[in-house]
């Protein structure tokens, strides 16, 4: 039994032909959670001007660190008595460098 959701255009999505359904499905649902996730840094500096996509990076690191610190009460607590250093960092991968942010 076959549908007109069976045979999907793929072209347009950069996904190869053997991608099924699902698999589109979960590529797009990563994709969904990653611009939902970096959307308030981006939101953040956007009025900046300059390198948008560099800042927002930067601004997601910076604002994740922070949650993180404050995630839950122990967490908290062992970074209040100095037990445990949250950091953040931003990867490069054209030469493997790792910028460290506090």
């Amino acid at each position: 039994m076959s549908s007109e959701f069976d045979e999907l255009d793929y072209a347009g999505g950069g996904l190869p032909q053997e991608t099924n359904w699902w698999g589109a499905f979960v590529i797009g649902l990563a994709g969904t959670i990653l611009v939902t996730g970096i959307a308030p840094a981006v939101k953040a500096v956007s009025q900046q001007g300059g390198d948008t996509l560099s800042k927002a990076i930067r601004q997601n690191v910076i604002d994740n660190v922070a949650k993180l610190k404050s995630a839950t009460p122990i967490l908290s607590a062992a970074v209040e008595q100095r037990k445990l250093k949250v950091v953040g960092g931003i990867y490069r991968l054209g030469d493997g460098r790792v910028e460290m942010i506090s």
